[in-house]
């Protein structure tokens, strides 16, 4: 055999060997683990929130590491705890829970699809029956309907089946508001281990192995821990959702409407809209439509005050709010039903934001000179210091005429000034002008 085919099959055997080998480790989870937290402030099961942990959860996939999802609860939205559930249920990497204080209604939710689940021994966990909120009176209605519980607790079964959890139990969760302490979820089977800290947590679950989606098992191995930063979009939602915030605004903005279509103040129909499309995000508006909606409302806004309204006012200064609200609320993942890649997103996201950048800042300077102008002293004439001639006699307290500038001024002289004389204007004196002989 010749050397050089031999060189060749050795190669090729190497290789036979190391793929393998290589897609494991590529499938591997890394030795640092990616932490995401729900506690107070930002403790509500919300759109904001569950936009956080399912781009929290992204980046760990993407990096191949075991995601770590701390929750301190009273729970929130059934769809936003569904939806970071489903997220859960499907993830390619080991999810670990963590109850470091409660885990109450949607909080309890999301964390029956995690891979291992560890409790803190003061925690509790339950309390999942659903619950119908009115913000007009502030009232709680429970909900009993077969037609609301049978979906929830199919779906809490679900995730609690596909990781060998108590599902008898979880139903009681939701049919009768059963809460359970951490020693009782440890014994009921609903929760893996008790732990006090992220760092005794992480060397109780290093050797566990788990089965991921595709049925994947992985042996968890962490040796770190870093914490997942939610972006300044999510935090948007999670403010512009809570129940009373939403309401205030959206409250405001009707009765602005109503003011301002009564008293014929047009410009304030815009203030107006901008805060009821701030409370309508609340109500579960779709914020990517809300974000093109004010970026559309934003620009026309300021397109009229720059070239239609005189002066700078309401208009343009709720227009840069509709540009900055839409700039934050701009979408940071692909929508599943646009033909866009996740480059070209994220291209015209940072487009949006530099156009929209330069815009306020041209809007913002051209306001400030505006402002500068406007607390300039108004002087119709400044005639002070000019010099005119003469055209009646003028003698002490008496009053006469003079050309100054091409104009006829009556105008007083402490002197004899005689017509055709070089007057110099002394004072403007609001229907006269003081002058004086001027030269020898």
């Amino acid at each position: 055999m010749h050397p050089q085919q031999l060189k060749h099959i050795v190669v090729f055997f190497i290789l036979l060997i190391l793929i393998p080998t290589i897609a494991f480790e590529a499938a591997s989870p890394s030795s640092e683990a990616l932490v995401v937290e729900i506690k107070p402030p930002w403790d509500g099961i919300d759109p904001g929130v569950a936009e956080c942990v399912i781009d929290a959860l992204g980046k760990a996939e993407t990096s191949a590491s075991v995601m770590i999802i701390l929750v301190d609860s009273y729970g929130g939205w059934l769809d936003s705890a569904l939806n970071i559930g489903d997220a859960i249920y499907s993830s390619k990497v080991p999810v670990v829970g963590f109850v470091s204080g409660k885990a109450l209604s949607a909080g309890t939710l999301i964390l029956l699809p995690t891979h291992v689940l560890a409790v803190s021994s003061n925690s509790i966990m339950g309390a999942m029956q659903p619950v119908s909120y009115d913000p007009l009176t502030g009232s709680v209605r429970y909900l009993n309907e077969s037609k609301v519980l049978n979906p929830i607790i199919e779906k809490a079964v679900l995730y609690a089946g596909s990781r060998g959890r108590n599902v008898s139990s979880v139903k009681e969760f939701i049919t009768s508001n059963l809460v359970l302490n951490a020693q009782e979820t440890l014994r009921l089977g609903l929760s893996d281990l008790i732990v006090d800290s992220i760092v005794d947590l992480i060397s109780n679950i290093n050797g566990r192995e788990v089965t991921v989606a595709s049925n994947t098992s992985y042996v968890i191995n962490v040796r770190g821990y870093r914490y997942h930063t939610c972006s300044l979009r999510s935090r948007t939602l999670s403010l512009l959702s809570n129940t009373l915030f939403s309401t205030v605004l959206f409250s405001i903005g009707v009765m602005a409407l109503i003011f301002s279509v009564a008293s014929g103040n047009l410009y304030g129909v815009s203030l107006a809209l901008l805060f009821l499309i701030l409370g309508l995000i609340g109500s579960g508006f779709n914020p990517n439509l809300a974000s093109l909606i004010m970026m559309a409302l934003g620009s026309l806004l300021l397109t009229l005050e720059l070239l239609v309204i005189p002066g700078f006012g309401v208009a343009g200064i709720t227009g840069i709010a509709f540009l900055l609200f839409g700039i934050l609320l701009l979408p940071t993942s692909i929508p599943v039903t646009t033909a866009l890649t996740s480059e070209q997103l994220a291209m015209f996201r940072i487009t949006a934001m530099v156009v929209g950048l330069v815009g306020i800042t041209a809007v913002t300077f051209i306001f400030m000179k505006l402002v500068k102008i406007r607390k300039m002293k108004k002087q119709l004439f400044n005639l002070e210091g000019k010099v005119g001639r003469a055209v009646d006699r003028l003698v002490p307290n008496s009053f006469g005429y003079v050309v100054v500038e091409g104009e006829y001024w009556l105008a007083k002289s402490e002197e004899t000034v005689e017509p055709g004389d070089l007057v110099y204007v002394v004072k403007y004196m609001e229907n006269y002008l003081l002058v004086r002989r001027h030269g020898p």
